[in-house]
């Protein structure tokens, strides 16, 4: 779809069976949809076979955009502020699961496992960070985000060049519209090429390769890009981002805290081209897990 993008440019019509779809692709097109007109591009498209198990199209990820919708995610926002979504409360859990996951590493000595069994994301430079500011015992925690740039600049490269959903959640129009000089009518399957964002490379340079002083300043600080948006954009993006971002930095400090992972002695490189699906994962690979002292 990027390379379609190429040619047809940022707004382009598809035919997938009898359904239309139309394909978003880039940074600045996203922006206009999803925040700038929000309220048009937030819907949601019809799904036969979820209508069958949820003919209501109740819930806050399918529903259509509309006042039940609206209501329902300021419930769900409310219920999980009540039962610590956001709060450091929550720590202390990510890290009991952070310490069996460690656990359940240390047993395999040093023998090669499937990372992909146990970690679904989880550096030299990362690990004298991290130790600079944790030691080797104490544990992590959000408020050491800061203090750690480098570490964040990786997390987000990871994101980035990763694109778990290269397309996002498919959205739909909630009401006649029109962009990039197309008009679209109500009801239109839109579908985000997020993927299209992560690897611009007139914004992110030699975009397959892995940089996380993309994210640095000459001083060496943390800079938030708005063109990595791995929890997607606007009124539908992902309510969980603020766990994930949480859970993402407990796992990842904790484990390069106290582990350095390399390949098995003789191993190839592990390929960089994923697996394509609903998302992009890497294939299966075999790591050695090394405790640090």
């Amino acid at each position: 779809m990027t390379e379609w993008a190429k040619t047809y440019g940022p707004v382009y019509r598809i035919q997938l069976g009898k359904e239309t779809m139309v394909v978003l692709s880039g940074y600045d097109v996203m922006h206009e949809a999803f925040l700038k007109r929000g309220e048009d591009f937030s819907s949601r498209p019809f799904n036969p076979i979820v209508a069958i198990i949820n003919p209501e199209r109740l819930g806050i990820l399918g529903a259509p955009f509309g006042t039940p919708w609206k209501e329902h995610r300021k419930f769900t926002l409310m219920s999980l502020r009540e039962f610590g979504f956001g709060k450091r409360s929550l720590e202390g859990k990510i890290m009991e699961e952070s310490v069996a996951l460690q656990a359940e590493i240390v047993k395999m000595g040093n023998k090669p496992f499937d990372i992909n069994r146990m970690v679904q994301n989880a550096v030299t430079n990362v690990q004298e960070e991290i130790h600079s500011v944790l030691g080797h015992d104490k544990p992590p925690s959000t408020a050491h985000r800061a203090q750690m740039p480098y570490t964040e600049a990786v997390l987000t490269e990871v994101a980035r060049i990763g694109t778990i959903l290269p397309t996002s959640i498919f959205h739909a129009t909630s009401r006649d519209t029109s962009l990039h000089g197309y008009d679209i009518p109500e009801g239109t399957t839109v579908m985000p090429n997020l993927w299209s964002v992560h690897h611009d490379p007139e914004h992110f340079p030699n975009p397959g390769k892995f940089d996380p002083g993309r994210f640095l300043d000459a001083q060496g600080q943390y800079q938030r890009d708005d063109h990595v948006m791995p929890f997607g954009i606007g009124p539908r993006m992902c309510l969980g981002k603020q766990l994930a971002e949480m859970e993402l930095f407990v796992f990842f400090t904790s484990l390069l805290q106290h582990f350095t992972f390399k390949l098995p002695e003789g191993a190839a490189k592990p390929s960089t081209t994923g697996i394509n699906g609903i998302t992009h994962s890497p294939k299966n690979f075999k790591l050695v897990a090394e405790p640090l002292a």
